[in-house]
């Protein structure tokens, strides 16, 4: 009763709905004694959001239905969908259009409120045949719903304009909501994580045009280099159509951000290689990243581009084996980890004397080095630290070599300012995330970003890290740097953390000294490294077990450290190594 008197206030009716849907008590309004077309009316006339929903419904063949569709998740589209008209007063949109609003609003509702093909998929994901603990089920199901909810309206809304349709957008909803059987919280939380990427991307395909896109690259390049590409035109639109069929083999029609650009180029390039070889696979590509979380997330997306043609591929892993390099194409890992299975298999060579190393074939390898200024330039500095946390005031008279001038900074200053700003009522009463490994990137990517998360990084999370910010931090994230890098190069990806993808950010830094950036010099082969190299490699390759050799699997390290403590006029004078090798270690071999 108090419900329906408020419900038939002019003056309060909109605010008590409002904050009937903020409490999730707005499926009350289904137990009012009066007429359900009468209350339907009185909600169509307090939110003009919902009005559009309604009015698009009969274009559906369908109807709402108070008793089935008033339930406690109607509440989050109600919330969204008034918060959204409120907006739209305040701003006036010349583009507005209310069939656009319609479809809009419709997906809004039928996501999140109980119907068939909505947030009911979630809750289904959640339910106790799926037999994790609760307190597993509670850990993820906010960061899931966050996933459903961070992402932006007016991409959707353009989307819908420029489709004129809904399918595609509940498409995606459906595919990331849907929890497959098998499938972990974490994997499915994972998944959820792509939603705002994939929306993204939906919109800069419907968005830029081939004439739009063919204006940038002439405003981009110069006349010279323009005219390369209108040269190539009729062979790039050619090839674009013969592995158009292909990215959809990639399980999804629209490519995400980390499947684009140079990820793209990479495996493009490797396919024409492999082809161009008649998929010989004595002719093969290694493709070199930085980081091995890199090297298994690119296999991983085009992982099915690759079997589309035949190619057969692998990501090397730290428990990968050389015997299954021996019948693939191309082959995905980091210099890091490639050369730890290359030990390993090794050591076990010596100790078991089962068998001998498979090393690979690579006299006609090809290497696709992807982050070369990282691989080759800039490896001093992969264990630099970057900071990031809020703080902008300093004092510029502070020594920092003072105890004291830290502590006024940390503080007096930084814990100040979370106070003020985060209403943090103890010193640091929070979760620190500290970034240092790349296991640290994939155990805790999906909380940076968070409102109110303080990341402490070494400059790994530079390179390759799918940073998510929330859309409800209306300035984004904000970066600050507490080092200046050797090189410029460095510099600029690490400010390249912030304000991606259209989205807002900014960035502070807190130096000691000015930059000075080093030039970026040739790097020549270092033949005493190349030398070690060869005599081990020789050794691997030509090795066989044989029990006459008692103590190869202690002599052969022995003598290998040895050669490695030599200095660089030393190895120029060993003019012999694989003589040597030969006699003291393979001779019972007959070359």
């Amino acid at each position: 009763t108090v419900i329906k008197k408020f419900l038939d206030s002019k003056n309060c009716g909109s605010e008590a709905l409002l904050r009937l849907a903020q409490t999730y008590n707005i499926h009350l309004l289904k137990d009012i004694p009066d007429d359900k077309e009468k209350i339907l009316l009185k909600i169509c006339d307090y939110n003009s959001n919902f009005k559009s929903f309604v009015n698009y419904l009969p274009k559906l063949e369908i109807e709402f239905n108070i008793d089935s569709e008033l339930t406690p998740s109607f509440n989050i589209p109600y919330y969204l969908s008034v918060i959204l008209a409120d907006k739209r007063n305040d701003n006036e949109n010349k583009d507005y259009s209310e069939e656009a609003n319609e479809i809009l609003m419709s997906i809004l509702f039928k996501v999140f409120n109980c119907s068939d093909r909505s947030i009911k998929h979630s809750l289904n994901g959640f339910s106790i045949t799926n037999k994790e603990s609760l307190y597993d089920r509670t850990k993820y199901a906010g960061l899931i719903i966050d996933n459903f909810i961070h992402y932006d309206l007016n991409q959707i809304n353009h989307i819908v304009r420029s489709t004129r349709s809904e399918k595609e957008i509940l498409k995606l909803f459906d595919h990331f909501m849907t929890r497959k059987n098998g499938v972990s919280l974490k994997d499915w939380r994972e998944n959820t994580n792509k939603l705002s990427d994939k929306i993204y991307f939906l919109y800069c395909y419907h968005k830029y045009d081939w004439t739009h896109l063919d204006t940038l690259y002439q405003k981009l390049n110069s006349n010279e280099k323009y005219k390369v590409i209108e040269d190539n035109r009729e062979k790039i639109e050619k090839d674009y159509a013969t592995n158009k069929s292909t990215f959809h083999s990639i399980e999804i029609n629209y490519l995400q951000h980390n499947q684009v650009g140079k990820s793209l180029i990479t495996a493009e390039t490797a396919r024409r290689i492999v082809v161009a070889n008649g998929y010989d696979q004595k002719h093969k590509v290694f493709v070199i990243t930085c980081y091995n979380h890199l090297a298994k997330r690119d296999h991983k997306n085009y992982q099915k581009y690759y079997e589309h043609f035949g190619i057969k591929t692998m990501y090397c892993s730290s428990e990968s084996s050389t015997k299954e390099f021996s019948d693939k194409n191309v082959i995905h890992t980091d210099l890091e980890t490639y050369f730890g299975v290359l030990r390993n298999e090794g050591y076990n060579t010596l100790k078991n004397r089962e068998s001998s190393i498979k090393l690979p074939e690579i006299t006609n390898a090809v290497l696709i080095m992807e982050e070369f200024d990282n691989l080759i330039l800039d490896l001093d500095e992969h264990l630099q630290y970057v900071h990031d946390f809020d703080v902008k005031t300093l004092d510029p008279n502070a020594n920092f070599n003072r105890k004291e001038d830290f502590e006024k900074l940390f503080v007096k200053v930084f814990i100040k300012k979370c106070n003020s700003e985060f209403a943090i009522k103890t010193s640091l009463n929070r979760e620190i995330i500290e970034i240092k490994t790349e296991n640290d990137i994939a155990e805790n990517i999906y909380k940076i970003g968070k409102l109110g998360s303080i990341t402490l990084a070494t400059r790994i999370i530079g390179c390759g890290a799918d940073i998510k910010v929330d859309k409800s931090i209306e300035k984004g994230l904000h970066l600050i740097l507490t080092y200046y890098p050797k090189r410029e190069n460095i510099y600029t990806q690490m400010l390249g953390r912030t304000a991606r993808q259209d989205e807002k950010g900014s960035y502070s830094e807190i130096f000691r000294e000015k930059p000075s950036f080093s030039a970026v010099l040739k790097k020549d082969i270092n033949s005493r490294k190349k030398k070690i190299h060869e005599t081990a490699e020789f050794f691997y390759r030509e090795y066989r077990p044989n029990s006459k050799r008692a103590n190869v699997e202690l002599d052969w390290p022995l003598f290998f450290a040895l050669i490695q403590s030599l200095k660089e006029e030393e190895i120029e004078q060993c003019k012999h190594l694989e003589d040597f090798v030969k006699r003291e270690f393979l001779w019972f071999i007959s070359f």
